[in-house]
């Protein structure tokens, strides 16, 4: 009789557990509000604390596949990534085509990390993306979140830990 009464205490273990860790992966796609960003016309750019997104991070991705940069349209809700597999869809988003897990900016707080970018505005390359120059470790690059440079910025990824940042 004694294990009767705690099985509801276990199913509700069990389900809020799992509703936990359904939590923690932020889905992408939906629309953000970067504001009006000084950037030049074709440049992606980031905005982190993005307060109406679930990973805080808002990306302003030029559409770059049909020729016209609409910041209505392309401010979208991000998060880091290791593969496209790891870009999560918001049901609500309004991106069509998926997510494809590159590297949108080279410079600033966010400089050469990956992360998911709506489909609907890049030219997936059929080899796929390479990694930028700027982003070699090795080379010149100034950015901060390449191996062996925490040094250079406040969090643990490097840069300063918010703010806008431009592709050039």
């Amino acid at each position: 009789m004694h294990c009767l009464r705690s099985l509801p205490l276990m199913f509700f273990a069990v389900v809020s557990a799992g509703a936990m860790t359904a939590c923690n992966e932020a889905p992408v796609g939906l629309n953000c509000y970067i504001g009006n960003i000084n950037a030049g016309e074709g440049e992606a750019f980031i905005s982190s604390p993005a307060l109406d997104c679930q990973s805080r991070v808002c990306l302003h991705q030029p559409d770059q596949a049909n020729g016209v940069d609409d910041a209505k349209e392309t401010d979208m809700c991000t998060n880091y990534c290791d593969s496209s597999e790891d870009c999560v869809r918001h049901p609500q988003s309004e991106c069509k085509t998926g997510f494809a897990c590159m590297i949108p900016v080279v410079v600033g707080d966010f400089c050469c990390q990956k992360m998911c970018v709506c489909k609907d505005y890049i030219v997936v390359p059929d080899e796929g993306f390479t990694t930028p120059a700027a982003c070699d470790p090795t080379g010149p690059s100034e950015c901060c979140n390449l191996p062996g440079r925490d040094a250079c910025g406040l969090h643990p990824g490097g840069g300063g830990g918010g703010g806008v940042d431009a592709m050039p």
